[in-house]
């Protein structure tokens, strides 16, 4: 095993029988911090930046964090206060199915292109495709981003793993102008008429339709506004948000047909609440 010694304080570098190189500094409780590279220069870059660290006081002894113990954190300090709550638990039911079963025991310092490599290929032998795969790796690159501003590792090995190519997807034509006014009479009457005409005439998005309300529409000058989206939250079932971002909460201009089959609409709904009052 080659060791080169530097300055008292400063740490050593040192080649390990299986090639890897190993970038050693003293914490001041007494314990080492050890950082894992494949070359000498990486471990050099990797011994600089974790003295810097070192006099900021940010450097931590992170030697024996599994991948498991780092992303539960990530999760719940990093995550969880900054996302909405479908958003945290998307994120943790990807990991939990995902990402702990095979990588969740590895030392984070230790983690390797090569197996998050292999988990890929993994999730590609069971069946799912390449989309999964590109969700997975954009998450996993994420949190091991954050891992290294936090000084919990010094490289992302997401950067230089290949992800597998996500076919081109064929674009659903539109319908065309004969084809929506043959599917807007064969509406006509139907108890979702009013869902139909809107969803052909605003170009709204299915869970922004299904989570209207009468106080989000002014018929009299024939304005929609858009403020809320109904969407599926992983074990919880359906859940109502306001939409986050400026560009989603727009108003809409009706069409001429949408006022009059949502006036139609809310007749039909005022007769059958005033029939169920007096039954």
């Amino acid at each position: 095993m080659h060791m080169s010694h530097r300055a008292r304080g400063e740490g050593s570098i040192y080649q390990r029988k299986d090639g890897r190189w190993v970038a050693a500094v003293s914490l001041e409780n007494g314990k080492r911090k050890q950082i894992y590279r494949h070359t000498k220069p990486e471990a050099v870059l990797a011994l600089q930046l974790a003295n810097q660290a070192k006099l900021q006081g940010t450097l931590t002894s992170t030697r024996d964090e599994t991948v498991e113990v780092f992303l539960r954190d990530w999760l719940q300090y990093r995550i969880q206060p900054r996302v909405r709550e479908r958003t945290y638990l998307t994120y943790q039911d990807i990991i939990t199915k995902h990402i702990f079963p095979t990588l969740g025991h590895v030392k984070l310092q230790q983690l390797t292109p090569l197996h998050v490599q292999k988990l890929y290929q993994l999730k590609l032998h069971e069946g799912y495709s390449p989309q999964t795969i590109h969700q997975l790796h954009k998450l996993l690159r994420h949190a091991l981003n954050d891992a290294v501003q936090l000084n919990h590792l010094f490289r992302n090995v997401c950067q230089v793993v290949q992800v597998p190519r996500v076919p081109l997807t064929q674009e659903v034509p539109p319908l065309t102008a004969q084809q929506a006014r043959q599917f807007l009479a064969a509406a006509q009457g139907d108890p979702f008429e009013a869902l139909y005409v809107l969803a052909l005439t605003t170009g709204m998005r299915q869970g922004e339709l299904l989570a209207l309300a009468w106080t989000d529409l002014d018929l009299t000058v024939g304005k929609l506004q858009v403020r809320r989206a109904l969407n599926r939250v992983p074990h919880k079932g359906i859940a109502m948000a306001e939409l986050k971002s400026t560009s989603s909460r727009r108003c809409i201009q009706l069409t001429p047909l949408a006022i009059d089959v949502l006036k139609g609409h809310h007749l039909r709904q005022e007769e059958a609440r005033w029939t169920a009052g007096t039954a």
